[in-house]
């Protein structure tokens, strides 16, 4: 790995491989991270191309099973796995490191994709056992203490997603590449392997069904399960600039899962769940990821802004569970520091995809 430092951001401390960000002048340490997906990081990184059924290591494992009471020796439950379909071979998805270490998935876009090219990496079943106890049906209302989705039971739970697009999505000719999924928490169990809780599109579309507006929007207090959603820089998917993307919801839009089987949450490229349509094959965008994060913000330290402002003006129940402004800078700080002049990701290069994958 490059640097035997931190994962994320300048952290020091070697015992603090756990899916902590620390920052310099800012002591910014994230508490509530579950998962963390960081093919660069030292510990935990992804030591070779991912293969169907290969290892996605979760670099905050450590964190999330002080977080979910279990023993380390119970560590290896907290691992994910890649899945790749059955027509993701040659010519149709390839894959490669960075010189920074992160993982660079491009998809061709020369007819050869159908619904079968893809590949993703996948949270445990640990993982997805945890969000299916602590979680509950979406809804509006969001002032309202009585309903389920503002209890204390309810937790809220937060997708981060570091990346840099390397080929634009296709949008013309019949094509609607925007609509093809990246990233995202899915309910498998009404419509198959549509996300249900949010949904990050190649398009820096975020959404709960129904989709309520435009990013950035964070916090929304709308009458949805989507809390907010925010991109930093505040700019449209564009080829070669590094984006952190940012969702939180409120619950499960529709209906809940069946059971924790029927969750899936996953972050890849090609035609992933969800895109069902045949006009997102052959364009999907292509992408690096440096970070892919699940955070349950019940389990973040609330203070701040929105405890401030909690005394002055009625706000949505859901900040309660965490200073969501407070999680949303401290990730805009991180991706700066990530990115600036001595950061770990600074100065990357990859591969062209319409070299590499045409």
């Amino acid at each position: 790995m490059t640097d035997p430092k931190s994962i994320l951001f300048g952290g020091a401390r070697p015992d603090l491989f756990d899916g902590s960000i620390l920052l310099p002048a800012i002591d910014f340490e994230q508490d509530g991270t579950i998962w963390a997906y960081q093919p660069s990081h030292a510990e935990f990184g992804q030591e070779a191309l991912p293969v169907h059924g290969g290892p996605a290591r979760n670099a905050a494992c450590r964190r999330a099973a002080r977080a979910l009471g279990l023993d380390v020796s119970l560590l290896g439950d907290l691992h994910g796995d890649w899945v790749f379909g059955s027509n993701a071979g040659a010519g149709r998805i390839l894959m490669e490191f960075t010189d920074r270490d992160a993982l660079h998935m491009m998809v061709t876009q020369a007819g050869l994709a159908d619904h079968n090219t893809y590949a993703f990496a996948r949270i445990p079943a640990r993982l997805r056992q945890h969000i299916y106890d602590f979680s509950v049906l979406g809804g509006p209302d969001a002032l309202n203490p009585a309903l389920p989705q503002n209890g204390d039971a309810n937790h809220r739970f937060m997708m981060v997603l570091t990346a840099r697009p390397t080929r634009n999505y296709v949008s013309t000719g019949g094509f609607f590449g925007q609509n093809c999924r990246i990233a995202g928490l899915a309910n498998t169990t009404t419509v198959t392997s549509s996300p249900h809780y949010f949904s990050m599109t190649g398009s820096t579309t975020t959404v709960n069904y129904p989709v309520i507006g435009n990013e950035p929007v964070f916090p929304s207090t709308t009458s949805s399960a989507l809390i907010g959603a925010d991109n930093y820089p505040a700019l449209p998917w564009t080829v070669g600039v590094p984006i952190t993307r940012q969702a939180i919801g409120r619950g499960w839009f529709s209906a809940m899962p069946a059971n924790a089987a029927a969750i899936l949450g996953f972050m890849g490229c090609g035609h992933l769940p969800g895109n069902t349509s045949g006009n997102v094959q052959d364009a999907a965008p292509s992408y690096i990821v440096y970070d892919w994060r699940i955070i349950d913000t019940m389990l973040c330290e609330p203070w701040g802004e929105m405890h401030r402002l909690g005394n002055l003006v009625p706000q949505d129940l859901s900040h309660k569970h965490g200073d969501l402004f407070r999680l949303r800078d401290g990730h805009r700080a991180a991706h700066d520091f990530a990115f600036g002049p001595s950061g770990h990701w600074a100065g990357d290069s990859w591969s062209d995809p319409a070299i590499a994958l045409p």
